[in-house]
Protein backbone atom coordinates (compact mmCIF):
# COMPACT_ATOMS: atom_id res chain seq x y z
CA UNK A 1 0.00 0.00 0.00
CA UNK A 2 3.17 2.36 0.83
CA UNK A 3 4.38 1.49 -2.81
CA UNK A 4 1.21 2.24 -4.09
CA UNK A 5 0.48 5.30 -2.15
CA UNK A 6 3.63 6.89 -2.35
CA UNK A 7 3.65 6.43 -6.67
CA UNK A 8 0.23 7.00 -7.74
CA UNK A 9 -2.15 10.07 -6.17
CA UNK A 10 -5.47 7.48 -5.01
CA UNK A 11 -8.88 9.31 -5.09
CA UNK A 12 -10.92 5.98 -4.10
CA UNK A 13 -11.00 2.87 -4.97
CA UNK A 14 -13.18 0.67 -6.54
CA UNK A 15 -12.17 -2.80 -5.34
CA UNK A 16 -10.49 -4.42 -2.47
CA UNK A 17 -9.85 -7.84 -2.14
CA UNK A 18 -7.58 -10.09 -0.20
CA UNK A 19 -7.11 -13.54 -0.96
CA UNK A 20 -5.58 -16.54 1.15
CA UNK A 21 -5.14 -20.05 -1.08
CA UNK A 22 -4.33 -22.76 1.82
CA UNK A 23 -3.28 -26.43 0.54
CA UNK A 24 -3.00 -29.42 2.27
CA UNK A 25 -1.21 -32.12 1.46
CA UNK A 26 -1.35 -35.20 3.46
CA UNK A 27 1.56 -36.79 1.92
CA UNK A 28 3.67 -33.42 3.26
CA UNK A 29 2.32 -33.10 6.62
CA UNK A 30 3.22 -37.18 7.45
CA UNK A 31 -0.66 -38.23 7.12
CA UNK A 32 -1.03 -40.18 4.02
CA UNK A 33 -2.90 -43.13 5.55
CA UNK A 34 -5.38 -40.59 7.54
CA UNK A 35 -8.78 -40.23 5.91
CA UNK A 36 -9.76 -36.57 5.07
CA UNK A 37 -12.83 -36.92 7.37
CA UNK A 38 -9.73 -37.24 10.38
CA UNK A 39 -8.81 -33.93 8.90
CA UNK A 40 -11.37 -31.83 7.99
CA UNK A 41 -15.04 -30.66 9.10
CA UNK A 42 -17.31 -33.35 7.38
CA UNK A 43 -19.81 -30.89 6.51
CA UNK A 44 -16.94 -29.73 4.00
CA UNK A 45 -16.20 -32.86 2.53
CA UNK A 46 -19.28 -33.57 0.65
CA UNK A 47 -19.18 -37.28 -0.58
CA UNK A 48 -15.09 -37.38 0.54
CA UNK A 49 -16.60 -37.91 3.66
CA UNK A 50 -18.44 -40.98 2.33
CA UNK A 51 -16.88 -43.89 3.46
CA UNK A 52 -18.73 -46.25 0.83
CA UNK A 53 -17.15 -44.36 -1.81
CA UNK A 54 -13.33 -45.58 -1.67
CA UNK A 55 -10.71 -42.01 -1.60
CA UNK A 56 -8.60 -43.07 -4.22
CA UNK A 57 -11.21 -43.34 -6.65
CA UNK A 58 -12.31 -39.96 -6.10
CA UNK A 59 -9.75 -37.59 -8.76
CA UNK A 60 -12.02 -34.62 -8.10
CA UNK A 61 -13.81 -32.57 -5.89
CA UNK A 62 -15.31 -28.40 -5.56
CA UNK A 63 -17.43 -26.23 -4.12
CA UNK A 64 -17.82 -22.44 -4.05
CA UNK A 65 -20.26 -20.76 -1.27
CA UNK A 66 -20.55 -16.92 -1.46
CA UNK A 67 -20.65 -15.36 2.19
CA UNK A 68 -21.97 -12.06 2.62
CA UNK A 69 -19.93 -9.96 5.61
CA UNK A 70 -20.39 -6.37 7.16
CA UNK A 71 -18.20 -5.14 4.42
CA UNK A 72 -17.71 -6.67 1.42
CA UNK A 73 -18.02 -10.85 0.36
CA UNK A 74 -15.69 -13.91 0.70
CA UNK A 75 -16.37 -16.35 -1.92
CA UNK A 76 -14.80 -20.15 -0.48
CA UNK A 77 -13.87 -22.08 -3.04
CA UNK A 78 -12.80 -25.57 -1.79
CA UNK A 79 -12.57 -29.12 -2.65
CA UNK A 80 -9.81 -31.95 -3.96
CA UNK A 81 -7.56 -31.49 -6.71
CA UNK A 82 -4.13 -32.03 -8.15
CA UNK A 83 -2.35 -28.80 -7.51
CA UNK A 84 1.03 -28.42 -9.49
CA UNK A 85 0.83 -31.27 -11.78
CA UNK A 86 1.10 -33.66 -8.16
CA UNK A 87 0.48 -37.23 -8.58
CA UNK A 88 -1.37 -37.37 -5.13
CA UNK A 89 -4.47 -35.30 -4.66
CA UNK A 90 -4.88 -32.16 -2.14
CA UNK A 91 -7.40 -30.65 -0.61
CA UNK A 92 -7.67 -26.52 -1.10
CA UNK A 93 -8.96 -23.96 1.13
CA UNK A 94 -8.97 -21.04 -1.29
CA UNK A 95 -10.39 -18.08 0.52
CA UNK A 96 -11.17 -15.12 -1.68
CA UNK A 97 -12.45 -11.62 0.17
CA UNK A 98 -13.65 -8.89 -1.81
CA UNK A 99 -15.10 -5.61 -1.55
CA UNK A 100 -16.82 -4.04 -4.64
CA UNK A 101 -17.96 -0.36 -3.71
CA UNK A 102 -16.23 2.38 -3.68
CA UNK A 103 -13.32 3.59 -0.43
CA UNK A 104 -12.33 7.07 -0.30
CA UNK A 105 -8.69 6.94 1.63
CA UNK A 106 -6.41 4.73 2.45
CA UNK A 107 -7.02 4.24 6.01
CA UNK A 108 -10.37 2.44 5.82
CA UNK A 109 -8.88 0.20 2.65
CA UNK A 110 -6.61 -1.00 5.36
CA UNK A 111 -9.41 -0.86 7.99
CA UNK A 112 -11.20 -3.51 5.58
CA UNK A 113 -8.00 -5.39 4.16
CA UNK A 114 -7.07 -5.73 8.43
CA UNK A 115 -10.30 -7.29 9.26
CA UNK A 116 -10.24 -9.65 6.25
CA UNK A 117 -6.78 -10.62 6.99
CA UNK A 118 -8.19 -11.91 10.32
CA UNK A 119 -11.20 -13.50 8.94
CA UNK A 120 -9.32 -15.68 6.61
CA UNK A 121 -7.31 -17.60 9.53
CA UNK A 122 -10.81 -18.28 11.06
CA UNK A 123 -12.34 -19.34 7.75
CA UNK A 124 -9.16 -21.82 7.45
CA UNK A 125 -9.46 -23.05 11.32
CA UNK A 126 -13.05 -23.81 10.72
CA UNK A 127 -12.57 -26.30 7.63
CA UNK A 128 -9.87 -28.28 9.66
CA UNK A 129 -10.25 -30.50 12.56
CA UNK A 130 -8.79 -30.42 16.25
CA UNK A 131 -6.36 -33.45 14.88
CA UNK A 132 -4.78 -31.14 11.92
CA UNK A 133 -4.97 -28.05 13.80
CA UNK A 134 -2.75 -29.85 16.86
CA UNK A 135 -0.33 -31.77 13.99
CA UNK A 136 0.40 -28.37 11.84
CA UNK A 137 2.16 -26.50 15.60
CA UNK A 138 0.38 -23.31 15.46
CA UNK A 139 1.98 -20.76 17.90
CA UNK A 140 0.22 -17.85 18.99
CA UNK A 141 1.02 -14.58 16.86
Amino acid sequence: MKALLSNYEVVHFKRIGLRYVNIIDRDELGLKDETWSNLLRTRALGLLADQDIPINDVTEQATTTVIKLNEGKVAVRTGLSFVNNEEKPQFIVDSDFFFEEQVEGAEDAIRILGSYNRAAGNVFRWFITDRLHNHLEPTDP
